[in-house]
């Protein structure tokens, strides 16, 4: 009932075949909830995500998954196609700090793993770098200032 979820999509990778081979290794999948999460609100999200790239100095992307929360720190567990355990996300994240004109801007992303009716929502999942730090525990972009992390100013990213 999941997705292979790629953490690098397929589509990032298209310069070469063998570039584009390497996102199809089970390290950089997880199992994803097809219909209304992968197939819709996050592949939205990964679209944005290249178009954002355009016009930009550099971007910078970090994606992850998380198994737990903190409020829910059993993990479940579904078996992949040899009969093995693989962990479910509870949420899944994306930190981008991109340079326009010599000047970061950054913004965040959480998105509980759960179908979505609004496949063009994501921007209701937007926060601040600084608090996904805090929800994490991971520093994300560690040579930007604090300031910088903390904004979070929606109209850089529409």
């Amino acid at each position: 009932g999941y997705d292979r979820g790629h953490q690098i999509p397929s589509a990032d990778r298209l310069t070469t075949d063998a570039d584009n081979a390497m996102t199809f290794y089970y390290t950089n999948m997880t199992p994803q909830t097809g219909k209304g999460f992968n197939q819709s609100i996050w592949a939205n999200l990964e679209q944005s995500v290249r178009a954002w790239s355009s016009g930009t100095d550099t971007l910078y992307v970090v994606t992850g998954a998380m198994p737990t929360t903190t409020t829910d720190t059993k993990v479940t567990y579904v078996k992949d196609n040899d009969g093995k355990n693989v962990a479910v996300p509870k949420y899944y994240f994306k930190a981008l700090a991109r340079k326009i004109s010599g000047q970061f801007h950054t913004i965040a992303f959480k998105l509980d793993h759960k179908t979505y009716s609004d496949p063009t929502g994501y921007m209701d999942c937007a926060m601040s770098v600084s608090d996904l730090e805090k929800l994490t525990g991971f520093t994300f972009f560690p040579t930007l200032d604090a300031a910088t992390k903390a904004e979070l100013d929606l109209s850089k990213w529409q």
